[in-house]
């Protein structure tokens, strides 16, 4: 059953009564019925409905893209089919930077989302960026020790939490593999995933990756999601996994030794990276706490169904997961 996850419920939580933490989420229960709704104060009723038409409006500026999709910067195409849309850069940077309050990122290339799915309620997104580090050699892709690296990437992260600390976002441990990695020899593609528990998070966060190997770099799809969602990005991945390719002229066989740039690390590099490298971005997604304090309501009992249905066009009788 899918998660709801808000970013920007302005109630006063302590003046209103409502459950708060810092990063909380809860199921909506799929049998309404056996839930008895509480009733809204008229304060409360005013701020709800308030929040209904900010995101209404906000669902409207946006411009999702369906079908064939070109990423111009990695020379790559996305078909996205009837389960998935594209939203493109700008509206991308809307969401984490101005709504999420992530740090701002020119790298990001778009947002890949469930077709029922928005970015106020989500089971996972993924993000695009494009690294162009130059063709990764895969030479090394069958003598890694996973748990070797792991050991390595977990003294890494704890070295680099006094400079996290310093940029305002707090320290971040990295706990293991939620899914070791696999490296697909024939098709260029690699996918692992960590286990990172953030220093103001109550959860543990899922840090999933998805790496398109190509001539001159490597398309990162690189997903938000907390640890519960893993069973359902796993059954997803085979699908997941084919909705990009590179155009001709910048695939992974179109490499030319003789002129083409050459990556200063193999794949072991790329996993590694994928948390070193990137010190205050893509992680710091994860969480709304992080700058602009927004509160994470908890929607405990299916109590703001009926809101999720008018938000999202569903009827009362549809089922939210």
């Amino acid at each position: 059953m899918r998660k709801l996850f808000l970013f920007a419920f302005y109630l006063a939580v302590s003046g209103m009564g409502f459950l708060s933490a810092h990063s909380v989420s809860a199921q909506v229960p799929a049998d309404e019925t056996t839930v008895a709704e509480p009733e809204l104060t008229p304060e409360q009723q005013v701020a709800l409905d308030a929040y209904i038409k900010e995101g209404e409006e906000f669902m409207e500026t946006l411009t999702p893209e369906t079908g064939s999709v070109k990423i111009p910067t990695a020379g790559a195409t996305l078909e996205l089919g009837e389960n998935y849309y594209f939203l493109g850069a700008k509206d991308a940077r809307e969401i984490l930077e101005a709504k999420w309050g992530n740090p701002p990122d020119k790298s990001v290339l778009g947002m890949i989302l469930a077709t029922d799915t928005t970015p106020y309620i989500y089971d996972y997104v993924v993000v695009l960026t494009f690294d162009r580090s130059g063709y990764v050699s895969d030479k090394d892709a069958r003598k890694l020790d996973f748990d070797k690296m792991l050991k390595q990437m977990q003294k890494e992260a704890k070295a680099a939490n006094p400079e996290r600390i310093k940029q305002g976002y707090g320290s971040v441990e990295l706990l293991g593999w939620a899914d070791t990695p696999k490296y697909d020899n024939v098709n260029k593609r690699l996918s692992w995933a960590k286990s990172l528990r953030f220093e103001e998070s109550e959860t543990n966060t899922l840090n999933y990756n998805l790496r398109f190997l190509g001539r001159r770099g490597v398309l990162e799809f690189n997903y938000i999601a907390d640890e519960e969602a893993l069973p359902i990005i796993k059954d997803a991945m085979p699908t997941m996994s084919q909705l990009a390719s590179y155009d001709t002229g910048h695939r992974y066989s179109d490499f030319n030794e003789s002129t083409d740039k050459v990556a200063a690390y193999g794949v072991a590099g790329l996993i590694a990276g994928g948390l070193i490298a990137k010190k205050a971005g893509l992680l710091a997604v994860l969480l709304l706490f992080l700058k602009k304090g927004w509160i994470l309501i908890l929607i405990a009992l299916g109590a703001f169904r009926n809101f999720f249905a008018r938000l999202f066009g569903r009827g009362r009788g549809d089922d939210i997961g």
